[in-house]
Order: C-alpha cells, then structure tokens, then sequence
C-alpha cells in the first residue's frame, strides 16, 4: 500500500513537471505594457516633474563645514596612560558619543535628536599628518559653520574633563602609595638604628671603609718598617766586618785628618737616606738631597786620603756602627707596633664583614624606599602640575568658516530618480493588475498549464463567425485514426450550447460520426442505420430496466462517410455540470474534450475541471472566443496526439 502512494506521488510529480503550457503567457503582459504605452509615458514625465519639483522644494540644500584639529598629544606621567597617535580611531569615535551630541544640542539650543546629529557628521583620520578633519552638515552655511565649531569645542572640553578625571583619580593613587611608601621608609630607617645601636656602628659603611683604609695603611707601614729593618741589619753586618778588617791591617796613615764631626755627619745622613728610599721614590727631592749631600762628604773623604788610613777607617767605622745600631733597635720596634696595630685592624675588618649582610639587606630596603618616596613625590609633582594646566591633547588648526556653496546632495539625486521609478513602476503595477485582474485566463497555454491537459484546438468563434469553418475543417489532421468515444463538455452553461454547435458542424463534415446529445450517460443503444447517402433519421435510445432511467429521444444525424473519424461518436454533455453523472460519463467515455470560453473562467476554476468530471487522463480543451490580439498565439498546446489516440 505504501508501495503504491509512493508510485502515485511520484507520477503526480512528474505530471506537474511535465505540465503543458504556462502559469501566466508573458504575451498577455508584454501586450498590456504596449497597449499602456502611452499611459507609461505619462507616468515617467510626471515622476520626472514630480522629482524635480520634491527635490527643489521638498528638500533643503545640505552644506558642509571643516574644522581641522591637530594630535599633539597629552605629557608622560608616571601612571598614566600615553596618547599616541595610532589612538587617532578612538579618538574619532568620541564625536558620536551621545553625551557629546547632546552637549552641542544643548548649545545649538536644538530640539534635534542626537542621533540624527550624528549622521550629520563625518570624521576623516590623517594617521601621518596626526589631524582629524571634522565636517557637519546643516541646511544653512552660517548653521553648519557654527555645527562645526560647537562640535570642535565640545569635544575638546569632553578631552579636558575625562583627562582631569583620569589625573584626579591617579593624583589620589600616588597620595596614597607616597603615604604608604614613607611608612615604609621610616620603619626601615628604625630597623637600621637599631641594628647599628646593636652593634656600636654609627655608619657602617664610612666605618668599614675608615677601618679597610687603616688596615691598609698599617699594612703598608708594616711592610715598609720591615724594609727599613732589613736593611739596617745588613748595614750593621757590613761595617762590622770592615771594622774587623781594619783592626787586623794596623796601617798608618798619611793623608790629612778630617773631623770626627763630618764623619758623624755622613753615616747620620746615609741612615737618613736609607729610610727615605723606603718611603720615598728616588726623583723625591729629600731623596735627591741627602744623595747629594753624602757624594759631597764622602769626596772629601777620598780627598784626606783615598781608602784613608787604617786609624780613619776605623773611627768612620765605627761611628756609622753605632749609628746604624741605634737605628736597627728604632726601625725593629716600630716594626713590631705596626704588625700588631695591621693584626687588629684586620680583625676590625672581620668583623665588619661578617654584619656586612644584613647591614646591606637594611641598607637596600632603605635606598629602595628612599627611590620610591622620590619617584612619587616627583609624579605628584606632575600631577599637581597637570591638575592645574589640563590639556585635551588637540589644538584646533583651522576654524570652519561658512562654505560658499551647498554639497552636491545624494538625496536629491535621489528623490529625482525616486519618483519617475515609482510612477513608472505603479502605472505598470496598473497594466499588469488590469491585464490580470480576477486572474481570468485568456490564452491557450494559460488554459492548459491549468487544466492539466492539452488544448487541442482554439478559435475565435463565436466572436467571428466566419472562424468556425476554418476551425472544424482544421480539425482533420488532429486525429485520423481516433476511434472510441469523445464527449464535449462546456466549461460553463454558455460553453455547453457552443460544445453542441461544435459537435453539429463536426457532423457535417464527417458523415458517420454520429452526434448525441445526452444529459445521461448511455447503458445500450440500437445500431446506428448506416445509409449510402446523406439523410436524417432517428434513433432510440432506450435504458436498461433496472436502471430505472427514463426513455428520451435523441437525434442523430448521418452524412456520407468520409476517410477520417470512420469509427468515433461525438457525443454532447447537456446535463448539470458536476455531479456523479457527468463523472460517470466522462469515465466511459475514451477521451473528455472541455470547451473553455476565453476571459471567463479563474485559473483555480479552470484547475478544478479534472476533479469536477472525474478523471485526470485523456483530458483535452478547446478555447473559444479569442480575442483578435491573441490570435497570433498557437492554438494547440501539449501532447495531442497521446489525447487522440483511443
């Protein structure tokens, strides 16, 4: 069962595709377009004066004003956002706020909405000039200058509030971190005193580096003294043994006598030379000095007598022993203070070294927090600063001045095209709704798309009586083998007397196609009498006993028979027009021809035919009463062979 609803819809599908004809002729629009020519002309000149006359008086000329503002930026504060000049965009944005359009309505004392105000205005961006190029409209020059302006000022003073706002709110920020940072700043300062307190140090960096210095000095003098002993011992041990050379010689001496005076003079200042070399450098002029000195005396030494006598020898030798003795015990016990002196300086420095970190922790969290406290105080600075010279970031270049012309307007232009497109389009909305009013079909292939069958002939009979010859002999080429029976069936009442006559003249020419007119459908007849020439007779049609039907007379007309329609009866519905007898007429006979008058009939009536005689197959139409301008459209539409084949 499934199987077979399927096949159905799938038949009924194919059938609406393969649906002759068309939903609307494009010849019965193209015709009432040309036929309402005169009334499209009409149409487009009054659209066209219409146009001009709206947009002239209708609508206002637009005129535009520039004002020109530079980006100059805002200063760099420590907090702070910075302005930049790809922020162009945002900034931009800010002339369609709706408090700033509503702050320039305010001033321009209007009543208009800001949203209209804002499609008034257009902002350009210059990325690489740093300018934003304002233009607003207005329906007077004076008007859109003063637009321009207003809108100007009031989005610098929105720049200027927002940017106090900002500065405030983060001048209160920095009060509250500086408060916090100098608490921070004072505990820290107590923690140092306290560890200095704790360990007797008043500055410990001063301290430890009085402290390394001292220890370095000491070592150096240390290290000097050592010198200075050294070589005082091996001047010791030198005279010493010349002193043992001299004793065992026992010379005598010739040379003049010199003073025991300079002798003392010359070993005291070799010794004063040897411990300024130690400290001293040899360009040193005390060093240059004593050198000099002590050439002089020991030539004079060499002038009394060369190597001098044994005598002399002896008593230089001996006075330079003494000298260089007292000053080895000096240099050695200066010696021993400044090694102990250098060992505890060292240990000072220990011990300076071992508070050295925590000192620094102290220390460090002290110079941090005196950066912060200085940093803050130089922001709050600039804040205060900013606080007092706000600045908005924008400087206006050029003022918008009143132009000397409106813009061209689009909307003029527009309203101009508007209204001959729109007069245009309603006359032709006209045509075609008169053309297609009630929806009536006129023309064969409407009929056919419609129906759901083909149109197998159409004339202009009865408008022109003299088209019913030419469509009845027209007929012979449709159909020379169709056998079986065909029943005419008027559309309407008025279709039903022309289906009669088209059935008659059918008759005339075909002289065995017997015509019956019926209201009932047939249940046995007589045989037809076939005469050799053209007569008239009558036939009795009478019905089946259990049927109950009454006995009519029906009239026959016989011709001389002819090569085409031998074997087919025309035969005439003159019964009601839907109901189970035309059904059941409709399916005993081979094929249902409907005779649809031209202009009468709503397309949804000419699409309930199939459903009102019964059967959806062997269906065909004729159209009648065409009107003349429809004639050159083809008569036939569909598959009329398939229609006549029995």
């Amino acid at each position: 069962m499934a199987d077979s609803d399927a096949a159905e819809d799938r038949d009924d599908g194919e059938q609406r595709r393969s649906r002759p004809g068309s939903l609307v002729d494009a010849f019965r629009v193209r015709h009432a377009l040309i036929r309402g020519y005169r009334w499209l002309a009409v149409a487009l000149v009054v659209g066209l004066g219409a146009g001009f006359l709206a947009s002239r008086y209708a609508v206002s000329d637009l005129y535009t004003a520039r004002v020109v503002l530079r980006f100059e930026g805002t200063p760099d504060i420590a907090g702070m956002p910075s302005s930049r000049p790809e922020d162009l965009g945002t900034y931009a944005e800010a002339f369609h706020l709706p408090g700033v359009l509503r702050q320039v309505a305010k001033e321009l004392k209007t009543d208009v909405p800001a949203e209209v105000l804002g499609r008034q205005i257009e902002v350009v961006q210059d990325m690489v000039a740093g300018l934003l190029r304002v233009q607003a409209m207005s329906d007077s020059a004076e008007g859109a200058s003063q637009f321009a302006n207003t809108l100007s000022h009031v989005f610098i003073d929105h720049l200027l509030k927002r940017y106090q706002m900002r500065v405030r709110a983060e001048l209160e920020r920095t009060r509250e971190r500086l408060r916090a940072a100098h608490e921070s700043l004072v505990e820290s300062r107590k923690a140092y005193d306290a560890f200095r307190e704790l360990h007797g140090v008043s500055n410990l960096s001063a301290e430890q580096e009085r402290g390394v210095q001292s220890a370095v000095d000491l070592q150096a003098r240390r290290d000097s003294a050592r010198a200075e002993v050294e070589t005082l011992r091996a001047r010791v041990e030198v005279l010493r043994d010349s002193a043992r050379r001299n004793s065992s010689k026992k010379e005598e001496s010739t040379a003049p006598s010199i003073t025991a005076q300079e002798i003392q003079q010359l070993s005291t200042l070799q010794t004063e030379l040897a411990a300024a070399q130690n400290t001293l450098t040899d360009e040193h002029p005390r060093v240059v000095a004593l050198k000099r000195r002590i050439a002089y005396l020991r030539q004079q030494v060499r002038a009394a007598g060369g190597s001098g006598s044994g005598a002399l020898r002896g008593a230089i030798n001996g006075s330079s022993m003494k000298s260089a003795a007292s000053g080895l015990e000096a240099a050695q016990r200066r010696y021993d203070s400044l090694v102990e002196a250098a060992k505890q300086a060292q240990e000072r420095v220990a011990e300076y070294s071992h508070i050295e970190g925590e000192a620094s922790s102290l220390l460090a969290q002290i110079q941090v927090n005196e950066k912060l406290v200085t940093d803050l105080r130089h922001s709050r600075a600039q804040l205060q600063n900013a606080m007092r010279e706000p600045t908005s970031g924008f400087r206006m270049v050029a003022a918008a001045t009143p132009p000397s012309f409106p813009e061209a307007s689009r909307k003029k232009k527009l309203v101009k095209l508007v209204f001959p497109v729109a007069a245009v389009l309603l006359v032709l909305l006209g045509l075609i709704g008169r053309e297609l009013r009630g929806f009536r079909l006129r023309t064969p292939a409407e009929i056919a798309f419609w129906g759901k069958g083909p149109v197998v002939a159409s004339t202009t009979w009865p408008l022109d009586e003299e088209a019913l010859e030419d469509f009845v002999v027209g007929m012979d080429d449709v159909a020379p083998t169709s056998q079986g029976q065909t029943l005419l069936v008027g559309a309407t009442k008025s279709a039903s007397h022309h289906a009669e006559v088209l059935a008659r003249r059918l008759s005339d020419l075909h002289a065995t196609t017997p015509v019956v007119r019926s209201d009932h459908p047939p249940v046995a007849t007589e045989e037809v009498e076939r005469e050799s020439t053209a007569q008239v007779s009558s036939v009795r049609l009478e019905a089946a006993e259990s049927t109950g039907l009454a006995v009519r007379r029906l009239h026959t007309v016989t011709v001389r028979p002819t090569a085409a329609f031998q074997s087919m009866e025309v035969r005439t519905w003159n019964g009601p027009l839907s109901g189970p007898k035309l059904r059941r007429a409709a399916r005993l006979a081979s094929r249902v021809l409907v005779v649809v008058p031209s202009g009468e009939m709503a397309a949804w009536d000419v699409g309930g035919i199939p459903d009102r005689i019964g059967r959806a197959e062997r269906i065909g139409y004729v159209v009648v009463g065409l009107e003349e301008e429809l004639e050159p459209l083809p008569d036939r539409i569909g598959d009329i062979e398939a229609f006549w084949l029995a």
